[in-house]
């Protein structure tokens, strides 16, 4: 598989889900090309961002039981 931009595989990346985003960065890992890389980034940030939304989703929960 091979994309011609970055932002063609950013976009190819993007619209992966979590597991399938896991699959294709062990399926592209042993190239360790520009590929691999993107989808490192983009998993790193979409898991940063669930991550940031659990969190705050369970810091609203404790502060609407204090009140």
């Amino acid at each position: 598989m091979y994309y011609k931009t970055y932002i063609e595989l950013i976009t190819f990346c993007k619209h992966l889900s979590i597991r399938q985003l896991i699959d294709y960065k062990n399926a592209v890992k042993e190239m360790k090309n520009r590929e691999f890389l993107i989808a490192c980034e983009v998993l790193e940030i979409r898991l940063s961002k669930k991550h940031k939304a659990y969190i705050r989703k369970q810091l609203n929960l404790k502060y609407d039981k204090n009140i």
